[in-house]
């Protein structure tokens, strides 16, 4: 099968291609090679990716004309990031379980060792990161709304114009990550009118699936579709202002079939992605222009649990994000003055309380399990807005050029639960020709069974707002053969109260010609995130109860039985994480007019929020009792090491570029804390291969669960074969690796129930993309072209050992087609 398709992939280059000896000049050397003749209308292919700055070590560059023929099918961004030596993708982007085919929203990664929440994504420098909680991923959730991102603002692949990376060695311009930036550029409008139009489509027949897990099972792999549209005019309204307007719109819909106990009865859920987007450019003159944007990203995600009726609810991920900038020139000075706007809505809409009825009453006829549910989890409303106001200059100064600006940002932050919530349980069945006694408006009575406890979640309103400041200063100037570049970058927030200065220095040596080595030292602060501030707000649960005799149908009043709160956070006087990060690369010219470069990167991630120390208080609930409750209070004892060493090459040769990269990489987390929730206690303890181990000897043996792959490697090859023609193939490896994980058991060893960690193991994975374009229709200044975009074309298995028995399916060879039509 591998052949054939292989076979199948060469003979379409071959039908497209004209093959002739040419012989082309590298420099000194002439060498003959067999190749397609270049025409002079065939623009050169475009990288996977623009680096080595020897100044600016960290900073990658996705082309506009990459993100276009080099992306993979559909909508998510953060696939354009995975051939960068130093960013590390979601394990769980081979997921081919049902929820995770019909997201989608951008993937996570992971940067330099961050966690995928440690990044600072922009789009046109406008801050595109949540300071919510996004650790959350189960849907079936009271108090949190499952399934969010870092990122709160979606942007289809067809509106970007490029794409910066820095993962190392970041400017002092930049802060609020220990991971790296991500900033999406989105295209200016263009200098004359201008209409473009694409369309793509993918289902389950285009899809293929590896089964996971031991055991027999009748699941079968999800049935489904996927879509995406857009549309765009570029209107030059006069000879100084230039507008682009633009829509589009993606979506899944995917069949799913309800629990055996629930009837297996099929139905459907979806999501969809809009954009709509109004950016203008005014050139007032030659020195000075005004930029202004706004983009608005509604997201929708449905869900329906298989094991409860009327529980469907919807889950948003809403994004605006506007700004107007002044742009000027003054001489050598540039300066800049920018005002944005930016409002996400995290939202969830589930109406409805929630009720676990008996099976064994009559009236309960569509479920035969135990207890069977019904309703859903209640509205929660979860909203950030940032408005911001930066100013930047740069200009010469000494013999050198200095850049320095600031940044002024107030923060409102809010979760609410509009209405008082309900969620009933503990059903009495009535005996037989016995009716219960129900009240009017009593919604768990009914005339066989009534239900005789409920938690009550009152409504409320959890709010934070913060102002935070940032001022950057930058300075840099050639000494002979030398570059440097020093910076620092001073921040503070009323929120912590920490003001936090970051050092950044780089330097640059060109000990040879066009050969450079780069040395830096840099410092990084964590952006603020509010989540502890929010749940501390969550008001108290409280539970009640009432009698019901099953014999007469009599149903008593409700009181209070017990009221609790399940965990707060103590904030005390915390500093900021952040990382301190040593960098040097070597960058050298090579044949193919490329570069070769070999970059080290090491940090210390220190100062970690960490739930470290646990206590209990007690007080008197609403009916006497006394309960307690657990107090999280928290520390700065979260830390991980970072090693990273990357070899990077990149050229091109007639109507062919080349990129080429491999990473060893290790990333060591102390405890066995994942996320800023996860509780670590020296004195937990878990059952490991016979022993009792705590978190410090488990750190010993075990690696990060995710986005840690040791080894990984990437090659690319970009071709255009003609000005009708090109492919992009990209071969991916992630090298083998283990991690200790929680297997789901317990064990009891001296009547006392100890979690059980296993060894999960991951295979090497070898992926090939292949994507195509063929523009069929080509005159004046109209094209239309087809887009076949192959991912894991030789439909490798993406396993993951263990020895869980739950099965679930991985995504093996898929295929995404599109349509495009430019005018």
């Amino acid at each position: 099968m591998k052949k054939t398709l292989l076979a199948t992939s060469l003979g379409l280059v071959s039908l497209f291609a004209q093959a002739e000896e040419s012989a082309v000049n590298l420099g000194e050397m002439a060498v003959a090679a067999s190749g397609a003749t270049q025409t002079d209308t065939t623009e050169p292919a475009a990288n996977s990716y623009e680096s080595f700055d020897p100044v600016d070590s960290g900073r990658s560059v996705i082309s506009q004309q990459t993100v276009e023929e080099g992306r993979e099918g559909g909508t998510d961004t953060t696939g354009l990031l995975e051939s960068l030596p130093f960013v590390q993708m979601d394990i769980d982007r081979q997921s081919g379980e049902a929820e995770d085919v019909q997201s989608i929203r951008p993937s996570d990664f992971s940067i330099s060792g961050g966690n995928y929440y440690d990044n600072n994504i922009m789009i046109d420098g406008v801050s595109a990161t949540s300071i919510m909680d996004v650790t959350s991923t189960t849907r079936d959730d009271f108090n949190e709304v499952g399934g969010q991102t870092s990122q709160t603002l979606y942007v289809d692949p067809s509106l970007i114009g490029s794409v910066d990376v820095f993962d190392s060695n970041v400017s002092a311009r930049y802060g609020n990550f220990i991971g790296g930036v991500v900033n999406y550029k989105l295209r200016q409008p263009a200098k004359k009118f201008g209409f473009r139009a694409s369309a793509g489509y993918q289902n389950d027949n285009m899809v293929s699936y590896h089964k996971q897990g031991n055991g027999e099972t009748t699941k079968t792999p999800p049935d489904f579709n996927k879509y995406q549209s857009s549309i765009s005019f570029d209107l030059p309204l006069t000879d100084k202002l230039f507008v682009l307007a633009s829509v589009t719109r993606s979506g899944s819909d995917v069949k799913y079939q309800m629990s055996e106990n629930y009837g297996s009865r099929e139905y459907d859920n979806g999501d969809t992605s809009s954009n709509y987007l109004l950016k203008a450019l005014y050139e007032y003159s030659p020195d000075l222009n005004l930029e202004a944007q706004v983009i608005y990203s509604p997201y929708g995600s449905e869900y329906q649990p298989d094991d409860s009726i009327n529980s469907e609810s919807i889950t948003h991920s809403d994004g605006l994000s506007s700004y107007i900038a002044l742009n000027g020139t003054s001489g050598a000075r540039t300066w800049q003055q920018k005002v944005s706007y930016q409002f996400s809505d995290a939202s969830r809409e589930w109406d409805g309380y929630r009720y676990s009825w008996p099976s064994k009453a009559a009236s309960v006829d569509w479920c035969d399990s135990t207890n069977c549910a019904e309703g859903g989890h209640g509205d929660l409303d979860q909203k950030q807005q940032d408005t911001v106001y930066e100013f930047n200059v740069s200009q010469p100064l000494l013999g050198g050029d200095i850049s320095f600006g600031s940044e002024l940002r107030w923060t409102d932050a809010r979760k609410v639960r509009p209405e008082d919530y309900y969620a009933y349980s503990l059903g009495t069945v009535m005996n037989s020709g016995v009716t219960a006694q129900c009240t009017s408006g009593d919604t768990a009575c009914r005339d066989d069974v009534a239900l005789r406890q409920y938690t009550y979640y009152q409504a409320y309103d959890a709010h934070v707002m913060l102002f935070s400041q940032a001022h950057w200063l930058e300075y840099f100037r050639e000494f002979g053969d030398w570059d440097v570049r020093a910076g620092t970058r001073l921040s503070h927030d009323d929120f912590m109260d920490n003001y936090n200065l970051a050092p950044r220095l780089t330097t640059n040596w060109e000990f040879l010609p066009d050969t450079f080595l780069t040395m830096g030292a840099n410092r990084y602060y964590a952006a603020n995130m509010v989540g502890y501030a929010i749940r501390s707000q969550y008001p108290d649960s409280v539970i009640y109860r009432r009698t019901v005799s099953a014999s007469t149908g009599a149903i008593g009043n409700w009181a209070a039985y017990s009221s609790a709160r399940s965990t707060d956070y103590s904030q005390g006087d915390l500093d900021t994480p952040y990382s301190d990060e040593l960098t040097a690369a070597i960058t050298v010219p090579m044949p193919l007019n490329g570069h070769f470069r070999i970059k080290g990167v090491y940090r210390q991630n220190r100062d970690g929020f960490s739930n470290g120390e646990q206590s209990d208080e007690s007080y008197t609930t609403v009916t006497g009792r006394t309960t307690t409750t657990t107090v999280y209070n928290l520390t700065n004892n979260g830390s991980s090491d970072y090693q990273g060493l990357s070899l990077e090459w990149d050229g091109r040769y007639q109507i062919h570029s080349f990129n080429a990269n491999v990473l060893w990489s290790k990333t060591k987390t102390y405890g066995t804390a994942n996320n800023y929730f996860d509780w670590d206690d020296p004195e937990d303890l878990v059952y490991y291969q016979g022993q009792l181990l705590n978190t410090d000897e488990l750190a010993d043996v075990s690696a990060r669960s995710n986005f840690a792959a040791p080894l990984k490697a990437s090659i690319g090859v970009t071709s255009n074969w003609t000005e009708r023609f090109m492919t992009s193939l990209r071969w991916n490896y992630r090298g083998h690796y283990q991690y200790l994980g929680d297997s789901g058991e317990t064990i009891t060893v001296d009547g006392t129930d100890y979690d059980v960690y296993e060894q999960v193991t991951l295979p090497s994975l070898v992926t090939v993309n292949l994507n195509s374009r063929y523009t069929f229709f080509k005159q004046q200044n109209q094209s239309a072209s087809v887009d076949v975009k192959v991912t894991n074309l030789l439909n490798a298995i993406p396993r993951v050992e263990s020895t869980s028995s739950t099965i679930t399916y991985r995504t093996g060879r898929s295929v995404w087609l599109g349509v495009n039509y430019t005018y």
